[in-house]
């Protein structure tokens, strides 16, 4: 297990909000008895969760917003089922040990989405069966690629993720990313800071346009069909998708949507948008010689996951004016950028934020703690992604 902080408050935010529970397990008992918690508050849980929260997010705002809609949650979890003044272990002694995990909420809430950003993948599995014995898992994503779900169910996990809260938010960044590529927004910035602007000229980073050009999405799922009514109903624009099941014919009527093949999309599009998951079928699933069909004065955009384009070959496309600008706000082997990429001016690049709205984030949020409080009253989560594991629990 590789764990890495970029400070040493956040290893301890980490200890105070994992640390009981770890203790618990380590203990061989099967979990804190009510006596051991006799006596220890909520608040002091409370504390770990607070603390957690700030220790993995850098906006002061967006910090205070999420660990507030946190606090509120976790005490709607821990106060519903009883309401006692003998702490945290005035309840645990009717509960037993599996709601001595509800002491690490942030873990819970946050889904494993968060805290999995310090693991390697391939260890996701590995601690599995220590950290989360008969409990849930929540992710605040849509895309799941970071947990294996397989290894879930077999060890009787519930796993849910955040659909549909974050899909027109999402859509908004991905269209705004395509256009800011296009029209050259950020060079032509940083080329008025700089000072560098000293004369106006007819053609002072003229781009592509939008309105009235052909938008192709690589995956309709919720996300590629709201980049698609923006495009359509929008801008104007011409609309191809590819995808792996056909939409229905009503959907396509609605969005005046042309299925093709993934190559005529690539030779056709304009302006392509990618919003499919990552899977070990979609790796690289735009590589070199994908990109060599692209038009040259096409734009990329991927708002899917890294690793679905190859940075590599899309850098090197831009770097030799085989493709005029991309928008990225996904990366493979992120937080790392490939190093072409940071470089070349004709490259969008945003981290990771296409959600981050905070009315959003507040709705993925809430949407964990349904979840949460579902997993754990005998319900069923509104997002479980293996229902199946409902009958062994």
């Amino acid at each position: 297990m590789a764990l890495t902080f970029t400070a040493p408050w956040r290893g301890l935010a980490l200890l105070a909000a994992l640390g009981l529970p770890g203790l618990a397990h380590a203990s061989g008992t099967g979990g804190f008895t009510g006596p051991a918690l006799a006596g220890i508050p909520v608040e002091f849980f409370m504390f770990g969760t607070v603390l957690l929260g700030v220790a993995m997010f850098h906006h002061y705002t967006l910090r205070i917003a999420l660990c507030g809609a946190v606090a509120i949650a976790s005490y709607k979890v821990l106060l519903s089922p009883f309401s006692t003044g003998a702490g945290l272990g005035g309840f645990v002694a009717h509960l037993g040990h599996e709601w001595v995990v509800l002491s690490n909420l942030l873990l819970l809430l946050l889904g494993f989405a968060l805290l999995a950003k310090h693991f390697e993948d391939s260890e996701v599995p590995a601690v599995l069966p220590r950290w989360l014995p008969d409990n849930w898992l929540g992710c605040l994503t849509l895309f799941v690629n970071n947990i294996d779900i397989a290894a879930c169910t077999a060890h009787g996990v519930m796993v849910s993720n955040a659909p549909d809260v974050l899909t027109e938010t999402t859509a908004d960044f991905g269209f705004a990313l395509m256009m800011a590529a296009a029209r050259r927004v950020p060079d032509s910035e940083r080329f008025l800071r700089a000072g560098q602007w000293t004369q106006w000229s007819m053609d002072l980073f003229a781009g592509a346009d939008i309105h009235g050009r052909t938008l192709g999405i690589l995956g309709m799922g919720r996300i590629g069909q709201a980049v698609a009514r923006r495009g359509v109903h929008g801008f104007g624009m011409s609309l191809l998708y590819h995808n792996r099941s056909r939409l229905a014919p009503e959907q396509e009527q609605a969005l005046k949507a042309q299925y093709v093949s993934k190559t005529e999309l690539l030779q056709r599009a304009d302006h392509l948008v990618i919003v499919v998951p990552y899977t070990p079928q979609t790796h690289h699933l735009v590589d070199a010689p994908a990109l060599a069909l692209m038009k040259p004065t096409a734009t990329l955009t991927n708002i899917a996951r890294g690793g679905v384009v190859d940075d590599q070959a899309l850098a090197q496309a831009l770097a030799e004016g085989r493709l005029a600008a991309a928008g990225l706000d996904v990366f493979e082997g992120e937080p790392k950028v490939h190093p072409a990429l940071l470089a070349a001016p004709n490259a969008v690049l945003t981290p990771h934020i296409a959600s981050a709205s905070l009315p959003t984030r507040l709705a993925m949020c809430n949407l964990a703690a349904d979840n949460l409080i579902a997993a754990f009253s005998g319900g069923q989560p509104p997002t479980v992604l293996n229902p199946q594991v409902l009958p062994l629990r």
